[in-house]
């Protein structure tokens, strides 16, 4: 009898041993899971910062274009400003 339930007790022992080392394992591979999610997770965000950056450095580029094209329309209104009043001078004259 006694025999009996020291075997079992040896039994159930090992099979808690079993499922430490089982959980041990899952936890390894978790962490790896984790560190790799979190690598992941770091690279993404350094991707998000420089493509915040560019969209800054983008968003500065297209203003300064805007200024260039809205002096360039006041440039060219001026020019035809000019060319009409010219053109009133050669027919008054003419």
């Amino acid at each position: 009898m006694i025999s009996k339930d020291i075997a079992e007790l040896v039994r159930e022992r090992q099979n808690m041993e079993q499922d430490i080392a089982q959980k041990e394992a899952d936890i390894k591979i978790k962490n790896g899971e984790i560190k790799s999610l979190q690598s992941e997770l770091d690279t993404l965000a350094a991707t998000l910062k420089q493509l915040g950056s560019q969209k800054g450095e983008a968003q500065k580029r297209l203003n300064d274009l805007k200024a260039q094209k809205a002096e360039i329309d006041r440039d060219l209104s001026e020019i035809e400003e000019k060319i009409q009043e010219e053109l009133k001078k050669e027919i008054s004259f003419g």
